[in-house]
């Protein structure tokens, strides 16, 4: 039941960069995005306090080299006839999730398919899960609980209820290993779900999980992400803290001793300039990325001499919006965000 979380995950964030964030109904995920993200050392993460003017502070947290991705497709076939409605479905290889937008105003997940203790549960939900009420969302929106009800088919069959609440709790600064993004706001969720399977054999279990999740108009999916997850069945509780961290904006290692650059002119338009230094010889990768973490533009250089290099970057084509310049080498990788006009 790992990806239950599905739905504010794909989230985009636009806005203002200087103005308090919002999500807008424009911001929901759509076929042909990909959410990529990086799993980070959990032991000791915290997720900070609420309210406003706060510094969530996780540089000194260790991003592994891990990376998982969650696709958003069409509905697929085998799954049309339980979820006709759903307009997107979201997927990380074992477990799959569908949402629509109702109005206009009211973002809803439909139901799911999970593998728990071995079995597939398709959890068709009759009294959807409301995780967005209204639009836009901002810090202090909040949706109420919400009940769910639904059946459960596949190779099981039986019955859910549950509610799920999601309230945006708190704004200000995040920093991490690549950088501090100002103007960040944090959703919270809590789902507390019921299951009540009665074949093949009856069994009974609960689950539940609280996940903190923090956006700003650096991306289209959170920058960071803590997730706390209580699985308990007749088979055995299971407690679990898992926190992703955005692999556009963070990249797969960071090395600011071994790869130091600028970005001008920033805004840029046509032509933008990366003004490298190195302090000895490299082979050094450019990704330009884009805010569903897709590269867009990529060149390599092999046997860069020490010293400094300017590298010009034909963006020619290439559609206004926020986007990201990752350097890779054999030691780490840097990011450094810019606009395109």
């Amino acid at each position: 039941m790992k990806k239950l979380y599905f739905s504010i995950c794909a989230l985009s964030v636009m806005g203002i960069m200087n103005a308090q964030h919002t999500i807008t109904a424009a911001d929901l995920p759509v076929i042909g995005d990909t959410y990529q993200y990086l799993v980070v050392d959990s032991v000791n993460v915290q997720p900070g306090g609420t309210g406003t003017g706060q510094t969530w502070n996780f540089s000194a947290y260790a991003v592994g080299s891990v990376m998982g991705s969650m696709p958003y497709t069409a509905v697929p076939a085998a799954f049309t006839t339980d979820f006709p409605n759903s307009s997107v479905a979201e997927n990380d290889s074992t477990n799959y999730a569908f949402y629509r937008l109702v109005s206009g105003t009211s973002w809803q997940e439909d139901g799911m398919e999970l593998s728990v203790s071995g079995a597939t549960v398709r959890a068709i939900f009759s009294d959807q899960a409301v995780i967005y009420n209204s639009f836009p969302y901002a810090f202090g929106s909040s949706t109420p609980t919400d009940n769910i009800t639904g059946t459960i088919t596949g190779t099981t069959s039986g019955t859910c209820t549950g509610t799920t609440s999601t309230i945006c709790d708190g704004s200000g600064s995040l920093v991490l290993s690549s950088g501090t993004f100002n103007n960040v706001i944090r959703v919270t969720t809590i789902i507390d779900l019921n299951l009540n399977i009665t074949t093949p054999f009856p069994i009974t279990g609960t689950y539940y999980e609280h996940r903190y999740q923090y956006y700003s108009a650096a991306s289209k999916f959170p920058l960071f992400e803590i997730r706390l997850t209580h699985i308990n069945t007749p088979l055995g509780t299971t407690d679990t803290k898992t926190v992703y961290a955005n692999y556009a904006v963070v990249g797969v290692k960071e090395n600011h001793n071994q790869i130091s650059f600028s970005l001008f002119p920033n805004p840029v338009k046509n032509e933008l300039n990366i003004k490298m230094n190195f302090q000895k010889q490299n082979n050094v990768s450019i990704e330009v990325i884009n805010q569903l973490g897709q590269v867009v533009k990529s060149e390599k250089m092999d046997n860069i001499n020490a010293g400094t290099l300017v590298k010009k970057i034909d963006l020619t084509g290439v559609a206004s919006g926020i986007y990201f310049v990752r350097l890779k080498n054999g030691e780490g990788s840097k990011v450094q965000k810019f606009i395109v006009e």
